[in-house]
């Protein structure tokens, strides 16, 4: 820490017109920092987030983003650039532009180390060196001075400080100021020279592949990490797509589930209101044909019996003619003896009665260019400027091997993400074409199956209209024959009366007849009132039994019981 503390001031020293509290923060143990000597800068760790600090910090990223060009410069210009670039008139830049990258900023610095050269080539056209001790003057040319100027302005200032370049500015300065000629010493040199830039060339060479093996696997580690990353994003992206999909695919198969439920249950519920209404149409006709088939039967049996009423009455009638004949003839003997006929009248009156029934379904990542910090390790800005390329072109393979890794990187994911895209676009159009197709069947077998079962329920209610027709014509019929079945029932007793009342009248007159000639008088087909015999009587009891159902035997003889 003291020895850190100790540059710091060294290199703090340099900028005179940094504030005095700067420093005295700086150099407080309040702060921890450390020296950069390759750089020549101080990094400041843990510093408060106030205006002093936060200047400072600024001021150092100025120095360091701009090294290349301020190491050209003497701090006092370095310092007035920074004040003329923070306190002019006109569009003054603030702390933190100044300590950005800006293209302004590069171009004054350029233009201050233009203006830097031309005023040493005016002022030192020549370099004066004094013998200490013979106290002659010798005058070397402008280049070499400038050229040995260079080379140790640049190894202090640009390069690393290594001890090989401190031994030959050391060994340089002594055998200048320490030799009476520069011809004895000049073989000297030109041999030390020699051996030195052989020294800085083995140096610079090892110095070189150290750096190119440290930028290659520090190249090797950062693409590695980056490709690490790169994979992780990638999965987590890969996951994050699957999820989605997965969710999308749940969340349509779900919807359409639902919408093709609810048209299924409309269409089950209309299929069972019309499977009850069919139900009920075609259990009402059940009813309209059972009770027609019983109407049918009643009318059956009452033409059948109006059959048999009818020819009853026609046989009833025979008897009736059979007795008035009879009756006329006996009419006929007893008016021979002045016995008066009484004759009767018969009416005929029929009703009818009826009974009625009614019925009824798609990364974008960012790879940043590996900064590698520039070298300054060369004695001449030949050798410099030539290792200096190299390091650049490697630097510019690295940066263009990044630079394609990224893009193909990016093209990979770029083509995953339109193959998830238009993969979950055609799992979208894949469920709306299937859930469209579902509901285009279901919707065709519904109008279907109610067009179906709306002709069925018309044809049932036609039939059912037709059955009430038939029904109310059959109970026409049936009030009809049964008023006719009534007529004729009347009648029939009517002439049930009337042929009891024939042949008590027979009798009578046969009974008359007897009395006024017992013996020549007497019928055989009137009943007589004493039987002669049981034969007799048998053979009238069985004429009487069979007179029921033979009118022939009625019309044939008289009875004195009522059959």
């Amino acid at each position: 820490m003291a020895k850190s503390r100790n540059n710091m001031r060294k290199t703090m020293g340099k900028f005179t017109d940094i504030p005095s509290q700067y420093i005295n923060l700086l150099n407080s143990n309040k702060y921890e920092h450390t020296y950069d000597p390759k750089n020549s800068f101080v990094i400041v760790k843990n510093i408060r987030k106030d205006s002093i600090n936060s200047i400072l910090e600024y001021f150092m990223a100025f120095y360091q983003n701009y090294s290349y060009l301020t190491d050209q410069l003497p701090p006092s210009l370095i310092q007035e650039s920074w004040r003329r670039l923070t306190t002019k008139k006109r569009n003054p830049l603030t702390e933190i532009e100044a300590g950005n990258i800006n293209l302004v900023i590069e171009n004054f610095l350029k233009h201050e180390v233009k203006r830097y050269n031309q005023k040493k080539k005016r002022q030192c056209q020549y370099t004066k060196i004094r013998d200490d001790s013979n106290g002659i003057d010798h005058f070397i040319p402008l280049e070499s001075a400038e050229l040995t100027h260079q080379s140790t302005a640049s190894s202090i200032e640009q390069d690393r400080q290594s001890p090989i370049s401190s031994e030959i500015s050391c060994v340089e300065n002594t055998e200048l100021h320490s030799s009476h000629t520069l011809q004895t010493h000049t073989k000297y040199l030109k041999k030390l020279r020699q051996d030195l830039i052989s020294k800085i060339n083995k140096e610079n060479v090892s110095y070189l592949k150290n750096e190119r093996e440290k930028l290659t696997n520090e190249n090797v580690k950062y693409l590695e990490t980056e490709r690490k990353r790169l994979q992780f994003e990638y999965d987590c992206h890969f996951k994050e797509f699957s999820d989605a999909s997965y969710k999308l695919k749940q969340k349509f198969e779900d919807r359409y589930k639902s919408k093709v439920s609810a048209i299924e249950t409309q269409f089950y519920s209309t299929t069972n209101e019309y499977d009850k209404k069919i139900i009920d149409l075609t259990s009402s006709i059940n009813k309209y044909k059972e009770d027609m088939q019983s109407l049918k039967k009643t009318n059956k049996a009452t033409l059948k019996k109006i059959n048999k009423l009818e020819n009853k009455c026609r046989q009833l009638e025979d008897v009736v003619s059979a007795k008035d004949q009879k009756i006329i003839s006996l009419n006929d003997k007893i008016i021979n003896h002045f016995i008066p006929l009484e004759s009767a009248e018969l009416t005929h009156q029929s009703t009818a009665s009826s009974i009625e029934q009614d019925r009824q379904s798609p990364i974008s990542s960012e790879i940043s260019c590996v900064e590698n910090t520039e070298l300054h390790s060369s004695h001449t800005l030949q050798i410099h400027t030539k290792y200096l390329k190299k390091l650049q072109k490697l630097t510019n393979e690295n940066v263009k091997y990044l630079e394609t890794e990224r893009k193909r990187l990016q093209f990979e994911y770029d083509c995953h993400f339109k193959e998830f895209s238009d993969a979950s676009y055609k799992l979208k159009q894949k469920f709306e074409d299937r859930y469209k197709s579902k509901v285009s069947a279901i919707e065709t077998q519904f109008y279907s199956t109610t067009n179906e079962y709306d002709k069925k329920i018309i044809d049932l209610t036609s039939s059912i209209n037709k059955y009430k027709e038939d029904m109310q014509s059959l109970k026409k019929t049936n009030k009809a024959t049964l008023k006719k079945i009534n007529k004729l029932e009347n009648k029939c007793r009517q002439l049930e009366d009337v042929v009891s009342a024939k042949d008590q009248k027979i009798i009578s007159l046969n009974d008359k007849i007897i009395s006024y000639y017992p013996r020549g008088w007497s019928d055989g087909s009137i009943e007589p009132e004493i039987y002669h015999s049981t034969y007799d009587q048998d053979l009238w009891s069985k004429w009487r039994s069979d007179a029921k159902y033979d009118p022939e035997i009625r019309k044939k003889y008289t009875f004195r019981k009522r059959i």
